[in-house]
C-alpha cells in the first residue's frame, strides 16, 4: 500500500488526464451482499454461492457473482468470509468495460429466540418423520452484529483506448435480522461502512473518464456509505434456493462518484454441517414389544 502523502500525486496525474473527457456511465464502486448466512448455533458451518445478471439498456449488460463462507465455532460467535466480483460488458464488443471484486471477512456474535416447538401429537405423520430423522429447522428469531474489513478492485476500459485501476480498503459494523423458518426464511442486514481509495494507476490516455467523478476523488477519497440486503430463501434443510438484493446510499458526492446503487443475485445456501450431524432417530433407543 502507498503512504498516504503518495495519494494526492496520482490523483493529480488521473485528473490532469482528463482535460478533454466527456461524462460516461463508468462504476468506480457496486455493494457485496452483508453476511448474511444466519449463523444460529454452534458447529454451524454454511455456504453460499449465488450470481446474477441484468441488461443496463441495449448496449451494455452486467454479471455479478458472490460466494459466502460462515463457521460458528462456539456459541453465540460467528466468523465469515467472503468474494464478490461484478463486471460490465459492452454487447457489441468482446472487450469488457469495467469489473471490480470485493473480498471481505468478519468476526461477530448472534442471539438466537427460538419460537415455541410444537409437540408431537400437534404434527402429522409426514412432519413427525422428518422431526425424527433430525431434518425440522428450528424456527425463530436470529439477531446478529458483524465487525468486518474488506480490500477491493475496480478496473474500467475505455472505448477511447486505455484503462484505469482502483484499489480500495473498506471497514464496516453491520446489524442483521432473521426470520427463521422450516421452509421459509427471511434475512435483513444494514452496514454502516467507510471506504478509502487508497491506491490508483492508469495506464494510455483514455478521454472519456469522467471529470466529475476524478475531481471529486480529488478532493476526497474516504466516503461513508450505508448497505442494505434483503433476502429471502426457501427450501428444507441442508439445501435452500434463495433470492437477494444489496442496495448502497450515502453522500451526494459518493454517489455521483459512479456507482452501481442495486446488485441483485440468485442462488444456493448450502448447511454444510447438516451433512455430518447425526440424525435424531439414530441417538433413540428404539423398543420392540413382542
Amino acid at each position: 500500500m502507498k503512504k498516504k502523502s503518495h495519494s494526492s500525486k496520482w490523483i493529480f496525474l488521473l485528473v490532469s488526464f482528463c482535460s478533454f473527457s466527456s461524462s460516461c456511465s463508468h462504476k468506480y464502486y457496486a455493494p457485496n451482499d452483508g453476511d448474511i448466512l444466519a449463523l444460529n448455533k454452534k458447529n454451524d458451518l454454511h455456504f453460499s454461492a449465488s450470481m446474477g445478471s441484468s441488461a443496463l439498456n441495449l448496449e451494455k449488460k452486467s454479471e455479478s457473482a458472490n460466494l459466502q463462507l460462515g463457521y460458528s465455532p462456539i456459541k453465540h460467535l460467528a466468523v465469515s468470509a467472503s468474494y464478490f466480483s461484478l463486471r460490465q460488458q459492452n454487447r457489441s464488443s468482446p472487450r469488457r468495460e469495467g469489473n471490480g471484486r470485493i473480498w471481505n471477512s468478519a468476526i461477530g456474535g448472534y442471539y438466537f429466540f427460538k419460537f415455541k416447538e410444537l409437540p408431537d401429537s400437534k404434527l402429522n405423520a409426514k412432519q413427525l418423520l422428518r422431526k425424527q430423522k433430525g431434518l425440522f429447522s428450528e424456527e425463530g428469531i436470529l439477531l446478529d452484529l458483524y465487525l468486518g474489513s474488506g480490500k477491493g478492485r475496480v478496473n474500467n476500459y475505455y472505448i477511447e483506448g486505455g484503462s484505469s485501476i482502483f484499489n480500495f480498503d473498506k471497514r464496516y459494523i453491520q446489524f442483521g435480522f432473521h426470520i427463521v423458518g422450516r421452509s421459509l426464511s427471511f434475512n435483513w442486514t444494514f452496514r454502516l461502512a467507510n471506504l478509502n481509495y487508497n491506491e490508483g494507476i492508469i495506464f494510455g490516455r483514455p478521454n472519456a473518464l469522467n471529470d466529475l467523478s476524478f475531481n471529486i476523488l480529488k478532493e476526497q477519497n474516504q466516503f461513508k456509505l450505508n448497505e442494505s440486503t434483503l433476502r429471502l430463501t426457501f427450501g428444507q434443510r441442508k439445501i435452500r434456493f434463495m433470492l437477494s438484493s444489496t442496495f448502497v446510499g450515502g453522500s451526494e458526492n459518493f454517489e455521483l462518484l459512479g456507482i452501481k446503487p442495486i446488485v441483485s443475485n440468485f442462488g444456493l445456501i448450502i448447511e454444510i454441517d447438516d451433512f455430518f450431524r447425526k440424525n435424531n432417530s439414530e441417538d433413540v433407543d428404539k423398543k420392540v414389544d413382542f
